[in-house]
């Protein structure tokens, strides 16, 4: 992390690196046939085809970065990224579903990059009074919901307008539009 500033000219920068190795991490496992135990009772049988369970070791690592640039007074640029690198390093089945069921090596809801951007800037300052516009910009990398189900990538943008400390008595209004494109996300 560091800090500087130079007159009204400031900013911020965070870096973080990370690693972990997890031990019996749960995963999900499909492609389980009806009768799997041999007893001819499906009422003990798995409903679906696909079950979650312990049995996996997996490293995950990746780089984040946040901070803010404000060139002057009133007037601020911020920003953010993730890298991340998600890996199965073993996988074990129960042996009862071994050779029948089936695992992917995708992480399941973990996008490998995400980024924002964001702006906020004071329009006016009249006794006391500020008018304030912000507004900011996600993207976000596809990903995995289950085996099947994927999340496409996606961006939103979002604006807002602040009046605060209106006639001097702590009274604010704000106007905000999330999802300022309509996008579609999940």
């Amino acid at each position: 992390k560091t800090n500087w500033r130079s007159g009204d000219f400031s900013g911020r920068v965070n870096i973080a690196a990370y690693r972990g190795i997890f031990n019996d991490l749960q995963r999900q496992i499909a492609g389980i046939p009806a009768n799997l135990d041999g007893d001819n009772n499906s009422a003990n049988d798995p409903a679906s085809t696909a079950l979650i369970i312990n049995g996996a070791k997996a490293r995950v690592q990746g780089i984040e970065i946040d901070g803010f640039i404000q060139p002057m007074r009133g007037l601020q640029f911020t920003f953010g990224g993730s890298l991340i690198d998600p890996k199965y390093l073993e996988f074990s089945n129960p042996p009862i579903l071994n050779g029948v069921a089936t695992s992917s090596g995708i992480f399941l809801n973990t996008p490998k990059t995400s980024f924002s951007l964001g702006a906020r800037a004071e329009l006016a300052n009249i006794d006391g009074m500020t008018v304030t516009l912000s507004g900011d910009y996600y993207w976000t990398d596809g990903y995995r919901k289950g085996i099947v189900a994927a999340v496409p990538s996606y961006d939103l943008a979002n604006l807002r307008l602040e009046v605060a400390n209106i006639a001097d008595q702590n009274l604010d209004v704000t106007l905000f539009v999330d999802n300022l494109f309509d996008k579609e996300y999940y």
